[in-house]
């Protein structure tokens, strides 16, 4: 062999420079190639790792609106949560005190609504995200949300009004209208009656996120399956 070599060691020579020049091009073909796939893993990675991080916020706000409006429909009303409602306002005439006393507990409502809007911001900064990775049509999810928090702070506000009218004993109209405000407004904790709106909402809002994002639920991607066992072991 080696005396083979030094015989055709000149027609040899010939080919070794575009034979070296294959091997190489085909080398940088494989680094490139594998390069790419390492790339395209990496990037399917993070979305999923962004993924994954939009569904347990979602997931964690989900579960805060249920004792969020539990907090704001408590039937217990503290003084501290009423005791400027006799602040002056404008030209605003106040109604008598006995008239007031009803005016008390829709107060403190409106007053934890109020409190509660960070958490709300919170609602409202998530909900793009979720709709970007989840589909657009996500957004109904969160407007159930949303429709729960207008219909107490509409409640409130309605019974609000209606006390600071005088209605008469016998003016069962009035006294209809104003118990079913008050289920719109008040609740107890863990009681969600079916004819309760509000709470129905929020479980339903939970639901539909739990759905999308708990990773034992069937809607949940391999993927997303297995980098939740990752994350959680």
């Amino acid at each position: 062999m080696h005396n083979w070599i030094l015989e055709h060691y000149d027609a040899l020579r010939d080919f070794a420079t575009p034979v070296l020049a294959i091997i190489g091009f085909c080398i940088t073909i494989g680094i490139a190639v594998g390069g790419f796939r390492t790339f395209g893993r990496w990037k399917r990675e993070r979305i999923e790792e962004r993924r994954i991080e939009v569904a347990l916020d979602a997931l964690a706000i989900a579960y805060e609106a249920k004792f969020r409006f539990q907090t704001i429909r408590s039937r217990r009303v503290l003084e501290s949560e009423w005791e400027d409602i006799d602040e002056t306002r404008g030209n605003v005439e106040f109604p008598l005190p006995s008239r007031r006393e009803g005016q008390r507990s829709p107060y403190a409502v409106l007053k934890r609504i109020d409190r509660a809007e960070e958490f709300f911001e919170r609602v409202s900064k998530i909900e793009p995200k979720f709709m970007a990775i989840f589909g657009r049509e996500t957004e109904a999810i969160f407007a159930i949300l949303y429709g729960a928090k207008l219909r107490v702070e509409t409640a409130a506000e309605s019974l609000f009004e209606e006390c600071s009218f005088e209605h008469g004993p016998s003016d069962m109209e009035a006294r209809e209208r104003m118990r079913k405000l008050r289920v719109d407004i008040f609740a107890s904790a863990d009681d969600a009656k079916p004819e309760d709106v509000v709470v129905q909402n929020v479980l339903e809002f939970q639901k539909r996120i739990e759905e999308l994002c708990r990773p034992d639920r069937p809607e949940c991607g391999e993927g997303q399956a297995r980098l939740y066992v990752v994350v959680f072991w």
